[in-house]
């Protein structure tokens, strides 16, 4: 499996804000969902209890970092991007760069960091006293034996930015299943600000851009 999120801003001077926490399951090794992978939105829930803290705050501090390290990169090489195009990078209107990514979504594997070093050999499940599963934990194997791992900590691998777009309906139907359980749960009406809330904030940042760009054209 892997886990995505898409960052987004409406210029360089703000902030990323970050947004679709997902997490895709399939069998294959090119998880998607047109590949008969399953998306869910990225709940504490599906995440031991021991490692919500580290997980989604863990791949949501990861995003902007991405995003900054291409803007560096395409600042260093733009010397060499104009030798071989005859031509520069260029800029819009509002002066801002095109090689200032405003927007993709970002793919993850999310690998353990051992606090004592092994092969990893297994992985066992961890049941709670009614028998319902609740985790798993690692089994490593070094020259003295087979033991338990701790994990102390987790290392997001990024492997690739895309547009993602194909993805949006497919987490916002999960936000309406939620919604629909989680209203039906605790008694109350079903509130449809708690669906769209990822959409909304990158069309926000895309309409304050594009309300940017427009007074540009005006000045």
């Amino acid at each position: 499996g892997s886990l995505r999120i898409v960052v987004s801003a409406a210029d360089p001077d703000q902030p990323y804000d970050v947004a679709f926490p997902i997490t895709l399951t399939s069998l294959q090794v090119a998880t998607n969902v047109g590949r008969g992978g399953t998306l869910e939105k990225l709940l504490d829930e599906f995440v031991q209890e021991q490692f919500v803290h580290q997980i989604r705050p863990g791949l949501e501090a990861e995003g902007p970092k991405v995003m900054k390290a291409m803007a560096a990169f395409a600042e260093k090489y733009q010397d060499e991007f104009q030798r071989q195009r005859n031509r520069a990078a260029g800029e819009d209107a509002r002066g801002v760069s095109y090689t200032w990514s405003p927007y993709l979504m970002l793919d993850y594997l999310v690998s353990p960091v051992f606090s004592k070093p092994g092969r990893l050999v297994d992985v066992e499940s961890i049941f709670d006293d009614k028998g319902r599963r609740i985790g798993s934990v690692p089994i490593l194997q070094d020259g003295s034996g087979r033991f338990q791992a701790e994990i102390s900590d987790w290392n997001f691998i990024h492997l690739e930015p895309n547009v993602g777009i194909g993805l949006w309906d497919r987490f916002t139907l999960r936000e309406e299943v939620i919604e629909e359980r989680n209203s039906s749960r605790e008694g109350r009406s079903y509130d449809w600000n708690n669906v769209g809330t990822s959409d909304r904030i990158v069309l926000r940042n895309f309409v304050i851009a594009g309300e940017q760009y427009l007074d540009a054209l005006r000045t």
